[in-house]
């Protein structure tokens, strides 16, 4: 729609056409995309304006109510339509839009958990990562850190599982040590390593690592020996390149069990002599 102060009625006094211009244009939300830049529809113009508008020469009045009738009429007709229908939809969603800011903010200052829940959720993380197998007291922290649990919630209950016995580091080195010499193998030297990055106390270590003696590693060794020599097919034992070639073998193999280098030469040798004395098929 045109500004106001351009609409003028062919037929009005010049006071009348003054007081209309200092009304100023019409707010912005009474602007309808329908609206023609036209002045009234012809019913709505007195009969002076529309014999102008038919040729006729314009008829002045002076009659203030034919002003304000025709000025009180736009108005209402302005006023009584609806607002552009492209700016609705926006402000219902923003509404929607802030409505959901709300409650994602009130829900987020309403879930944060109290300690006693997440001592409910730490309990249940730890009784899941026992029931696989034993842990250390170290590798529950480190757990209950990873699904971020408080330090002080993680420590307390840890210190309750500790007074049922159901955490026990003593416990674990021993039972560690036993069962990875026998099934593994491993030297004294390669189970202390494993404990210490479990986090077990030092004191704990060496009381576990007493189960195994100079002895019981020396048989641990000369048996992974035996085994792999089981699978060496077609070793000729004269032959001082392929001796050297399966020495070699041997010696890294129990390298990576811990076991030390003089140890481990001296056992391999042995275990090769005996197999070039023993009779070839």
């Amino acid at each position: 729609m045109a500004r106001r102060d351009q609409r003028t009625v062919t037929g009005v006094s010049p006071d009348a056409e003054e007081w209309l211009s200092s009304a100023g244009p019409p707010p912005d939300w009474a602007v309808h995309p329908d609206d023609d830049p036209v002045v009234a529809a012809p019913d709505q113009v007195p009969a002076a304006a529309t014999q102008a508008d038919a040729g006729h020469a314009p008829v002045e009045t002076s009659n203030p109510d034919d002003v304000r009738h025709l000025l009180a009429e736009k108005i209402s007709q302005i006023e009584q339509s609806p607002p552009p229908r492209s700016d609705a939809p926006r402000r219902r969603s923003e509404r929607r839009g802030a409505g959901r800011r709300g409650a994602v903010t009130a829900s987020s200052a309403s879930a944060e958990p109290t300690d006693a829940e997440l001592t409910e959720q730490a309990r249940a993380i730890v009784l899941r990562q026992l029931t696989g197998a034993a842990k250390s007291r170290h590798q529950l922290t480190v757990k209950l850190r990873e699904r971020d649990i408080p330090a002080h919630v993680a420590s307390s209950l840890l210190d309750r599982f500790e007074e049922l016995g159901l955490v026990d580091d003593r416990d674990f080195a021993t039972q560690w040590v036993r069962s990875r010499a026998a099934t593994k193998r491993l030297s004294a030297s390669a189970l202390k390593r494993e404990l210490i990055t479990k986090g077990i106390d030092p004191d704990f270590i060496e009381e576990a690592l007493e189960q195994v003696s100079e002895d019981d590693e020396r048989a641990a060794a000369r048996e992974l020996i035996d085994k792999k020599l089981r699978t060496q097919h077609g070793i000729d034992w004269t032959d001082r390149g392929q001796r050297d070639k399966v020495t070699r073998r041997l010696v890294s193999l129990l390298a990576r069990r811990g076991y030390g280098g003089g140890l481990a030469f001296s056992l391999v040798a042995e275990a090769i002599d005996e197999a070039r004395a023993a009779p070839q098929d």
